[in-house]
């Protein structure tokens, strides 16, 4: 009887703590893992075959491409898109995006999900290397987390706000690892549909991109109260059932 006293009592005071810090939520990122519906064409071989260098519908130096859904970009990517993993590797579906630094612009998507008072955010990236060369500072890739400054109630209709503690510069290395923004006080953009913007910010040697790096599996995850909460209600529900 006093080990479920003590179980209940930390359950009590963790649901409190995560009270007094607010609601983590995890709205879902459409198109998360880069997927390309339309077959992608063959640029060459190895690590350069089944590229899509675009995000929106368009023609450049690379060929024409179609739209990669739910990810867009404010001018068009000269070397940025998607790729299969039989190039650099993908951490969830068949592909990956990629990003190229310099003149490519960032890549965004609009999370159909309105903030609500007492939100808060953390969202994950998988992110590596594809290749850079020149910078001292290595590759550098740039997350953010904006929202939309009209408060309009349907659509994407307004400029893009993106405050400065919203953004995280994190280094990578040749191999897929996971980093995370977590956002705290959202009160800014209570009312507002919230997006995911990254850009590859390695430092542009060449002046006409020296850098690519791999984006993936975008999603926004629990903070550990809660998952912790979850596992322990899990257990109880399990003790009950015996």
């Amino acid at each position: 009887m006093f080990k479920y006293r003590m179980l209940f009592g930390l359950v009590a005071v963790l649901l409190m703590s995560t009270y007094a810090m607010g609601a983590y939520v995890t709205p879902a990122v459409e198109n998360y893992s880069f997927e390309e519906p339309d077959t992608v064409q063959a640029q060459g071989s190895g690590n350069d075959a089944y590229k899509h260098n675009a995000w929106d519908e368009e023609s450049n130096a690379k060929g024409t491409f179609t739209d990669v859904p739910d990810w867009e970009s404010d001018t068009g990517a000269a070397d940025s898109g998607v790729e299969k993993s039989t190039g650099y590797g993908s951490t969830d579906g068949v592909y990956a995006g990629f990003l190229m630094n310099g003149p490519d612009p960032s890549v965004w998507n609009i999370v159909s999900y309105r903030v609500q008072t007492g939100d808060q955010f953390k969202l994950a990236v998988d992110a590596r290397n594809n290749w850079s060369a020149g910078s001292a500072l290595g590759p550098q890739l740039q997350i953010s987390l904006f929202y939309i400054d009209d408060g309009s109630v349907t659509g994407f209709a307004g400029a893009r706000v993106t405050p400065l503690t919203w953004n995280k510069t994190v280094n990578l290395t040749d191999a897929w690892e996971t980093f995370y923004l977590d956002l705290g006080d959202t009160t800014a953009a209570v009312g507002r549909l919230i997006g995911v913007e990254l850009e590859n910010v390695t430092e542009d040697v060449w002046g006409a991109g020296s850098s690519w790096i791999g984006i993936d599996n975008v999603r926004f995850v629990p903070e550990p109260t809660t998952m912790l909460l979850l596992g322990l209600g899990s257990v109880l529900s399990m003790r009950r059932r015996k």
